[in-house]
């Protein structure tokens, strides 16, 4: 299983697509439900790269396998594909109840098509994709699943492949939905069917009104039908308020938020090359990575923390001053959303990838298009001098502060600011930080050592019980401290500090013989040369 990963893993990375083990999960279990077996390689890799690229919803995924040879090979009755859509779309098998009211949809004339759409873009569904870091379906989806009622109100048969292409690339307004349900209802097909007027008046209220007739309604369209004639009653239902609002809501664009965050996660360095035995390429620790991007509106999507990037224009275009920028992102609307922040220093160091790209000079993921500059600001000030704030700069990597009046660029955020909480282990000198145990007894304050030095002293300590120690990367090192408060600035909860820079395990992504390292006085993050000497923190993971 660790080979098969790998070897994925090694994959989606000459592609620049982040693995993201809940997709893989999801890929999975779909094919499992699906096909009753396992997808290969090939297929995770294929359908993971278009879901992280945005090429994929997880509906329009599911319309390929429900399209697919393989699948009209079981040659499902009715029941056994209710079930299977069942197990397909929810993970789990109908209740009698359930599959009773399908089954006489499917007997009522509705098409297997819409009933997959109707679970597509039922709750249960959307939660299980958004769990899963998938986006349930978007307006493209839509509006083929407008199309597809169509197909199986009018003609009562699914969509074929070309006319429903067709009729997409011709639904582009909600009014041209009067011209494409005219060509349905008055098409040869549907004229064969030579309908009875009270079984033709039913059609147009499921299509129309997507309900039922009521007595009332029902006698004054038939009545109309005889008197008026089909051309009339179809056009006089086209200007009604109920199909002019299932027109509009096939353009709402969909807002999916993915599953709120309350703890903050340290995400991976993104330096997967290891420059010594036991660095940060060896261990390569941290969350995955796992991003997406929304190019029409100009936003990438951390999925792991849950937060929304602003990306629209080069690095939110002009240079501003501290205060310039927390009012700028103060009053962004971007993407159907006003709640828009600057972000805090953390994020903005989490949100770097140590590793250099040939072509690509910041240390910004490529899933970033509108770059093209390094200093940003973030929102916190640094309590040594009011005057002064965080920056990140993304073309090197380093985090300092600056004057607030100095003008530097700007790239907003918007999702909840995570807690970090810290605890103490007195008789162990130890402090536990999300998944990590760190250590702090007397020698973090006393031992200076050179970047290959430190790493070999976490790797051979013995301390707590454990021997399992390592020094921190860059991310996980930076992520300790505490700027809210200089001298030390780092946690409260640890009490061995010395006044200095300690070691990461992570090299300087520019230039090999230099590393990164934080200086716990100030809280600030650089790299400088390896054979310096610096201070000393281990740590190792939670079992």
């Amino acid at each position: 299983m660790y080979l098969r990963k790998l070897f994925i893993t090694f994959i989606l990375l000459i592609n620049s697509v982040y693995l993201s083990a809940d997709e893989e999960s999801f890929i999975k279990d779909i094919y499992k439900s699906s096909f009753q077996r396992e997808p290969s390689l090939e297929e995770i890799s294929y359908w993971e790269k278009r879901l992280d690229q945005n090429l994929s919803t997880a509906t329009s995924m599911l319309l390929s396998i429900y399209k697919s040879d393989e699948m009209k090979d079981f040659d499902l009755d009715n029941k056994e594909f209710i079930k299977r859509t069942y197990k397909i779309f929810f993970n789990r098998f109908p209740k009698e109840e359930g599959e009773n009211y399908w089954l006489n949809k499917l007997k009522n004339g509705y098409s297997r098509e819409q009933i997959f759409y109707h679970f597509a873009m039922s709750k249960e569904f959307i939660d299980r994709s958004l769990k899963n870091f998938v986006v349930p379906f978007d307006e493209n989806d839509k509006k083929r699943a407008f199309i597809s009622r169509f197909y199986s109100l009018i003609l009562f048969r699914d969509s074929d492949e070309e006319g429903m292409e067709y009729w997409f690339k011709h639904l582009n307004r909600p009014f041209d939905t009067v011209k494409i349900v005219k060509n349905f209802i008055f098409s040869d097909e549907m004229e064969k069917k030579s309908l009875k007027p009270k079984d033709f008046i039913k059609i147009l209220y499921r299509v129309f009104f997507d309900r039922e007739p009521d007595i009332e309604g029902f006698d004054f369209w038939l009545k109309a039908l005889k008197e008026k004639g089909k051309e009339w009653v179809v056009s006089a239902m086209t200007e009604s308020l109920e199909f002019k609002k299932l027109s509009e809501e096939i353009f709402k664009k969909e807002k999916f938020i993915f599953p709120k965050r309350e703890y903050f996660k340290i995400l991976k360095t993104a330096q997967i090359k290891s420059y010594t035995p036991f660095d940060d390429g060896y261990y390569q620790k941290g969350e995955d990575l796992n991003y997406s991007r929304d190019d029409k509106d100009g936003i990438v999507f951390d999925n792991t923390l849950s937060l929304m990037w602003q990306d629209n224009v080069k690095d939110g275009g002009d240079m501003l001053s501290f205060d310039e920028a927390k009012e700028y992102c103060g009053n962004l609307e971007l993407g159907g959303f006003n709640d828009w922040r600057l972000p805090t220093e953390n994020e903005l160091v989490n949100l770097e990838a140590f590793r250099y790209l040939p072509g690509w000079r910041y240390s910004l993921p490529k899933v970033f298009k509108n770059v093209d500059s390094w200093k940003f600001w973030s929102q916190d000030s640094f309590k040594g001098d009011d005057s002064r704030a965080w920056v990140v700069c993304y073309g090197q990597g380093f985090a300092r502060v600056y004057p607030k009046s100095t003008p530097f660029h700007t790239r907003c955020v918007r999702g909840k600011i995570l807690k970090r909480e810290f605890k103490r282990n007195e008789k162990k000198e130890v402090v536990e930080f999300g998944d990590l145990i760190w250590q702090d007894n007397f020698e973090t304050k006393i031992i200076k050592l050179n970047f290959m030095e430190a790493i070999n002293y976490c790797e051979n300590l013995k301390f707590g019980g454990f021997g399992d120690w390592r020094l921190p990367n860059a991310k996980e090192l930076f992520m300790i401290g505490d700027r809210k408060k200089v001298y030390p600035s780092i946690a409260s909860v640890f009490k061995n500090i010395a006044n200095g820079f300690y070691w990461s395990s992570t090299t300087y992504q520019r230039f090999n013989d230099e590393g990164w390292r934080v200086n716990f006085n100030t809280g600030e993050m650089e790299h400088t040369k390896k054979n310096s000497l610096g201070y000393v923190r281990c740590v190792r993971d939670k079992k």
